[in-house]
């Protein structure tokens, strides 16, 4: 990474607004930043920190709003930069603003591609992941990498090999290999001692499990399984003698129980007769009721039909008189003669409209009237006050002591008098102040005698010490322009009061105005009222006590009260309509209920006749013989299943005795015998069942048995690893005991960077000196034959030398894990005083180090580095208080 371009403000001491353009400072390759100490060069490096990482290290406890100036309410960095990113060496801009209210940053993140800006980010979160990203390094390491403390690795070289192993670890995070790993360790023997314990907390579970316990049940169960042989062999003989001999029971039994049915079957036949006659009758008995119902029901509706005529016609009866009440009170309402009334009336009322419209003007005049009686009513009080004010200041002007000393005898007379009483006044001062201060000497500020005291003393001792100021300028000439001025103030007061009463002049003039118009205004409204009394009585003479006296209000109603009539006369109207249609429905509901009667006993004797046929042609008496042959067999299909079932039974009887007869008849067998062989046979299967049930049992105990043994083998072998991976932590653990790894790892990386530090100190010192570690650092001279030297006899340039070649190496080491280039970096501090050998040495290395692909920025406060780089920043200290430090760019 490489900043090309750098601008801030609000950030530390730079209160207003500071850039830098980097191209221009690193053209040279190398550059310096400059200033006093406290004036603000590391907050340069700070800035660029801040607007990758939104944070520097310098705040307390990460809070990022303590770098804001604290003349500023907030802060930004616009930072751009170069870096190798997906491939390609690409320019980015990050802009990061905070804000001191509440710590809140906005961040956004654009490429630079020449005149164009593509934005690829917002938002802190989002963007700083990106920036991560780009960069490629954390905000420990870019500190690491970007920021080398020249002081601090001088010191790493000479320091004891403890603490550059602790710092060794912290730079490359080797604490993994150190207490982190013997806690992982730890944690692993732990967890290995506990899958131990466990193994063996589960093999004790299967001590029973042996070898020699499996044989044991394997020949038991042998004996078993040859005693339930034995009674399968004699199971099998037995069931064939027990089978025939059951065989025979049965078709004894079964012949026995068929000659039983077939002669219960021969009891029902004559009950069977009777059915199948029945069967026969009743379709016609159906037939019969069929038709009994069917005229039954005609009757019924025939009956109905008429009490619904009878029904209809008293229907008929009321509505034809109601229709008659209707038509008398529509007869009697008169609604023609009162709608002809009130259009007379609304008639008249439009033959008034000029008094109506003069009515209105009438009204309107007198509304006009009343708002300018209250206007007018207004502007008088005002007068009235005015002149009341006016009268008042008049009679101020006119108090005694108002006016001057009318001639200098008088106000000399006055004044030298009281010049006279100078000494008076000037002892009874002393006596009131003296008397004041004792009081406050003696006695405590409180009580309310107390402060009526101190009160009344103060203001006396004020009073004779005004007398004394007076009588101080109490010569002839200063009592001569005090009358002066004091006749100036009488000529202004008599001015000032002669402009009053002439404003009190127009005010009285102005108020006979105002009551003359409020005069006027109340003949006016009394002639309106008048007229407007005279055409409203006319109007009530000619619409009676019902006009309300406002003709529009009246006409209103008028109009309303029509479309009422009209409104109710059309109801009456649509009633009368409606009784005669309903007469009309009715009627026709008669007609049709008479013609639908007729029929009704028409169809009622078609029944009856087929009534009659049905009973003959079934042979059935009556009605109610077939009533009741229909109740005792309401199903046909059912009647006709039984008689079939029936029939069914007694031939598969008589099949099945046929059958049992086809071999000849059944051997005897008695109940005693049959018993005692099934009993005898029961218990050779029982005994046969229960061995076969032990074999079963022991066969899946020994199944179980092996199956848990082979558990146990199971165990035994992952308790054999759990063993060697214990062991093999155990021994890691006493191996790896403290420190000693990190310290190893360490000892790795810094012969590493001691290998890539030679490199650089080889390029420095023209191929003479090289460095080893080896338990600590040691220099070799080329020159005497590669004899190697303690770092602690090294000059201060060879100490220089070796430090910064060491801090290149240690930061590309960091810089190597971001998978970027180092192209830059900054050399802070550390240089003290020089003396100029050493600042040769300093630059001619810095000079050598430089390249178009490597750039080094100096931080120094050094005088004589400053003269001996071109390119530099320098930054120049705030004047003053509350001001800003400057920034000032040499190229």
């Amino acid at each position: 990474m490489k900043p090309k371009r750098l601008e801030f403000c609000g950030i530390n001491s730079f209160s207003e607004k500071a850039i830098i353009d980097f191209d221009k400072l690193l053209s040279g390759g190398l550059f310096g930043i400059f200033g006093d100490t406290g004036s603000g060069k590391t907050t340069i490096l700070d800035s660029m920190i801040f607007a990758l990482y939104g944070k520097i290290d310098r705040t307390r406890g990460g809070n990022a709003n303590e770098i804001i100036n604290y003349n500023c309410d907030k802060a930004y960095v616009v930072f751009d930069f170069a870096c190798e990113w997906d491939g390609k060496h690409r320019v980015f801009r990050v802009h990061r603003e905070i804000k001191r209210k509440n710590s809140q940053q906005n961040l956004e993140l654009c490429e630079i591609d020449g005149d164009k800006m593509r934005g690829l980010s917002e938002g802190v979160k989002k963007t700083n992941e990106m920036i991560l990203d780009i960069v490629g390094l954390s905000f420990e390491d870019f500190k690491k990498c970007i920021a080398l403390p020249q002081g601090e690795f001088a010191q790493f070289v000479k320091a004891d090999r403890g603490e550059r192993l602790r710092l060794i670890s912290r730079l490359f995070d080797l604490e993994s290999y150190g207490d982190k790993l013997n806690g992982v360790l730890k944690a692993r023997y732990d967890e290995a001692k506990l899958r131990l314990a466990e193994k063996d907390g589960r093999l004790a579970e299967y001590a029973q499990y042996t070898q020699d316990e499996l044989k044991k049940q394997e020949e038991e169960y042998a004996v078993l399984s040859a005693r339930k042989q034995e009674l399968d062999g004699a199971y099998a003989r037995e069931e064939a003698a027990f089978e025939r001999l059951k065989n025979e029971y049965d078709r004894a039994k079964k012949l026995a129980r068929l000659e039983s049915a077939l002669r219960e079957a021969g009891g029902r036949a004559a009950s069977f007769d009777r059915k199948r006659a029945a069967l026969k009758k009743l379709p016609g008995a159906s037939a019969a009721c069929e038709a009994s119902g069917k005229a039954a029901k005609l009757a019924e509706e025939a009956e109905k039909c008429a009490a619904a005529k009878a029904l209809a016609e008293k229907n008929k009866a009321e509505s034809e008189a109601r229709l008659r009440a209707e038509e008398e009170a529509y007869a009697a309402a008169k609604y023609e003669d009162s709608v002809a009334e009130i259009k007379a009336k609304r008639t008249f009322l439009k033959t008034l409209e000029g008094d109506l419209k003069e009515l209105t003007l009438q009204k309107t005049a007198r509304d006009e009237l009343a708002k300018e009686y209250k206007r007018v009513s207004s502007e008088k009080a005002q007068a009235e006050k005015t002149l009341a004010a006016t009268e008042k200041a008049i009679g101020r002007l006119t108090e005694p002591g108002g006016e001057a000393a009318e001639n200098l005898e008088t106000f000399l007379r006055g004044n030298f008098e009281s010049a006279l009483l100078r000494g008076e006044y000037e002892e009874s001062e002393k006596y009131f102040s003296g008397a004041l201060g004792r009081l406050r000497e003696k006695f405590p500020p409180q009580g309310e005698l107390y402060f009526a005291a101190e009160k009344e003393l103060s203001e006396q001792a004020q009073k004779y010490r005004d007398l004394c100021e007076r009588e101080k300028s109490s010569d002839a000439f200063a009592l001569l322009e005090k009358f002066k001025k004091m006749q100036e103030e009488r000529g202004a007061r008599q001015k000032e009061r002669h402009d009053l009463e002439i404003e009190r002049e127009k005010l009285s003039a102005k108020l006979a105005e105002t009551n003359a118009a409020l005069a006027r205004i109340l003949e006016d409204g009394a002639k309106a009222k008048e007229r407007i009394d005279s055409i409203t009585n006319k109007m009530t003479e000619a619409f009676g006590d019902d006009f309300s006296g406002d003709p529009a209000l009246y006409a209103r109603r008028l109009e309303k009260e029509e479309a009422g009539l009209l409104l109710e006369q059309g109801k009456r109207l649509a009633e009368q309509k409606a009784l005669q249609q309903k007469i009309g429905e009715i009627a026709l509901a008669i007609a049709r209920a008479e013609e639908k009667t007729v029929s009704l006993l028409r169809s009622k004797e078609e029944a009856l006749g087929e009534l009659s046929a049905r009973l003959t042609e079934s042979g059935l008496a009556d009605v109610k013989e077939a009533a009741e042959l229909l109740r005792a067999y309401p199903n046909a299909d059912i009647l006709r299943g039984e008689i079939e079932q029936y029939e069914n039974e007694v031939r598969e009887i008589e099949a099945g005795i046929r059958a049992l007869k086809t071999d000849g008849a059944p051997a005897p067998v008695s109940e005693e015998d049959f018993a005692k062989k099934a009993e005898e046979f029961a218990a050779l299967r029982e005994q046969r069942e229960r061995a076969g049930k032990e074999c079963a049992v022991f066969k899946n105990e020994i199944e179980r048995f092996t199956e848990r043994l082979g558990q146990k083998k199971q165990i035994e072998q992952e308790r054999a690893e759990c063993k060697k991976g214990f062991d093999l932590v155990e021994k890691m653990r006493k191996l790896f005991y403290g420190n000693a790894f990190m310290e190893f790892v360490a000892g790795e990386y810094l012969s590493d960077i001691s290998a890539a530090a030679t490199e650089t100190l080889l390029r420095l010192t023209n191929g003479r000196y090289f460095i080893r570690y080896e338990q600590g650092f040691f220099v070799g001279d080329n020159f005497n034959a590669g004899e190697l030297r303690s770092v602690n006899t090294l000059s201060g340039g060879e100490t220089f030398l070796v430090s910064l070649s060491l801090a290149l190496a240690l930061s590309a080491a960091i810089y190597a894990k971001s998978l970027r280039p180092i192209e830059f970096f900054f050399l802070d501090e550390g240089f003290g005083t020089l003396d100029e050998k050493l600042i040769d040495t300093v630059m001619d290395s810095l000079e050598k180090l430089k390249n178009t692909h490597f750039s080094i920025g100096l931080i120094s406060h050094v005088e004589e580095l400053k003269h001996r780089i071109d390119n530099k920043i320098t930054v120049i200290s705030a004047p003053e208080a509350g001001g800003s430090s400057k920034i000032k760019i040499s190229c």
